[in-house]
Order: structure tokens, then sequence, then C-alpha cells
């Protein structure tokens, strides 16, 4: 199956429009959070690294926040004729399809850590801090999707799962929004919207004296999913209205990248979810020029990777940290840091393609199946 297919041939069965420059952006930025995560290694490779670069690099976990816009923007674009009236099987058939999406790969990545930690109690090994990470408790929360909803301020198991389980918490609210959403009949007010969502996001990370939404442990990791995804379910209302104009869309996109470098590297975080918003909207349509690169096969592919590239990254991170230990990064000859940064690259997109292939889109295609028979059923 080639990249563009995919989500592609999904959408178009079901008479929906294809975003595929939405689909390109989601790829970059999964690779942004991957690079982020291994940002240690750069640092020790590239010591005199310039600044601009630096930031970019270091604000890797802005990704996450533009990952909840796409995610809100792209189940409005998908989903949101399903809730005109919400009824139970609607209902229980919109979760079911968003289990098949995120839940396999999920329970694979928590079992794989899940054996790591019997196998390191077996053999005596000690494991990594903090050890709330890996109690019982903390895997049956993981399990059931619910580990990041502030019960506690520590990570479980697989640490970027966290915004897999609040993402499962504005799936379980989504079909409830869409209908108010769907009474935004004016463009002003869908921007107005979005505004004010990032802005009572940001309002609640400054009261708490952060300069930026880093927060993936305890209850701020709610907040910072909700002004992200409530602010894409604006965009879309607002993506509805806006006429199509390729020079608007191009200067529109010119704007958001440039103002996104510009906060990151004049560490002014305070303004980078705002220029997040307007690449999502700008890039929708697809008719700027960035968005036709991101449309072409390499972004396809990895879009189409991309929660598979998310969800698995980690462990690799996990297993580079014992291997190879930060304290003796320094001690090591150039070519060697390029090597390890060169095979980190290779391995997590190819664990990422091979998942993908033959676990994410099996388990969607049957679980997606198993949806349909239940609602069918008498």
């Amino acid at each position: 199956m080639t990249a563009t297919t995919d989500s592609g041939h999904f959408l178009q069965h079901a008479g929906i429009d294809y975003l595929s420059a939405l689909t390109g952006l989601r790829g970059v930025v999964a690779l942004w959070v991957a690079i982020y995560h291994i940002r240690a290694y750069l640092h020790a490779l590239l010591p005199g690294m310039p600044n601009a670069l630096t930031q970019v690099i270091d604000s890797g976990f802005i990704g996450v926040d533009i990952f909840f816009l796409l995610s809100a923007f792209i189940m409005s674009h998908v989903y949101g004729g399903m809730f005109t009236r919400i009824t139970r099987t609607s209902y229980g058939y919109f979760l079911m399809l968003r289990l098949a999406r995120i839940y396999p790969l999920h329970l694979l990545m928590l079992l794989a850590y899940g054996v790591a930690v019997l196998a390191f109690v077996t053999l005596g090994i000690k494991q990594p801090e903090p050890v709330e990470r890996w109690s019982g408790l903390c895997f049956a929360e993981s399990l059931i999707l619910v580990q990041s909803w502030g019960f506690h301020d520590h990570s479980c198991f697989n640490g970027v799962a966290w915004s897999i389980s609040v993402e499962w918490l504005a799936y379980l609210i989504f079909p409830f929004l869409v209908p108010l959403f769907a009474r935004i009949t004016s463009l002003r007010t869908a921007l107005a919207g979005a505004v004010l969502a990032l802005a009572a996001m940001h309002a609640y990370f400054w009261s708490l004296g952060s300069g930026s939404t880093l927060a993936f442990l305890g209850f701020a990791t709610v907040p910072r999913m909700a002004g992200s995804f409530i602010a894409g379910c604006f965009l879309y209302r607002a993506y509805l209205r806006l006429p199509a104009h390729r020079n608007a869309a191009t200067i529109a996109v010119i704007l958001g990248w440039a103002g996104l470098w510009a906060t990151l590297v004049f560490d002014a975080k305070l303004w980078t979810a705002w220029f997040c918003a307007l690449l999502v909207l700008a890039h929708a349509g697809g008719t700027d020029p960035i968005g036709t690169q991101l449309s072409r096969p390499i972004g396809q592919y990895l879009g189409n990777i991309s929660y598979a590239l998310y969800i698995s990254h980690f462990a690799v991170v996990d297993v580079y940290v014992r291997l190879f230990r930060l304290e003796s990064l320094e001690q090591r000859p150039a070519w060697q840091l390029v090597a390890i940064l060169v095979l980190y690259l290779a391995v997590i997109l190819g664990i990422a393609t091979l998942l993908h292939r033959l676990v994410e889109i099996p388990a969607r295609y049957w679980l997606g199946r198993l949806a349909k028979r239940m609602i069918s059923a008498p």
C-alpha cells in the first residue's frame, strides 16, 4: 500500500475530502517530537549549534499541541456529520472507531514495556527512576487510558502515551461538542473562539508560573489538551467559511511558519500556539506551495506512519539512554555520535513502518468491521 492510500482511501470511500497537506504536516510534527526526545545527543554532536536550531530542537514538545489541534480539526471534518443528533448507537460506533485507531498500538507498546519490566525484576536489574512509573496501578490505568487524567504527577510506562490518554478523554466528550460548534455560522465568531480557547489555556499555564505549555504530568495535561482541542474545533468551523484563495493561503502559511520559528528562537512561546493554529488552518486547503510538498509521497508516508512513530519511538529512547550513557557522550568521537543519531532515525522509522503495516492497518480494519457489525446487530 502506498503512502497516499491509507487515510485517503478510507475518506474517499466515505465521500469525505482528504486533507492531504494536514497528513503530511502530522508526519513532520511526529518526527520533530522524536528528534526532541533525542536532543541530548544532538547537543553533544554539535556543541556549537546555532541558537536558532537549538531552540527549534528543544521546543519539539510543542508538536503535541499541534497534534491536539490537528486531531480536533480532522475529527470535525470526518465525524462532524455523524452527530447532528447524538444516539447511543452513533456514540458507541464513534468510540469503537477511535479505539480501533489508537488502542492496538498503545496496547502493544504497553505490553512490551510490561514484559521489559518483568524481565528487569527477574534479572535483578534496577528499573529507571521514578519507580512509580512501573507500578501495577500505572499499568492498570494505562490499560484503560486514564493514566494522565490527573491522578498523580508521574508518567506511566510508555512516556509519550500521556497524550493518548488525554486525547481519549477528548474523544469521550467530542460528540457532545459537535452540535454546539455546528451552530457557529460566522467566520469571525469561529476565529475569535479559537483565539479565546488558546488564550484561556495560556492563562492557566501563566497562573502556574509557566511560560509555555510544557506539561505532561498531573492534571495540567488536561487543560493543555482541552485548549488546543477546542481551538481545533473552532478552526474547522472557520475553515468551512473561508473562501479558497491560493495567494491568501500562501501568505498565511508563510506567516505561520515564520511566526512559529520566531517565537521559538526568541523564546516567546506565549505566542506559539496561535501560529500553530494558523498553520493548521492555512494548510488545510493544500493549495499553498508548502502544502503541495506535504502532499507528496514522502509527506504522506510520514503522515501515515506518524501515530506508529509517535507511540513507539520513546521505547527506542529508553533503550538508547541505557546503551549510550549521556555522561559519556563528550568522550565519544564525532563519527560515533553521527552513527548513533543515524541509527536512531533508521530504527524509529523502520519500527514505525512495520507497526503501521503489520499492526495498525489490519487492526483498524478488523475492529472497524466489528464496530459495523455491532451497530447493525438487532
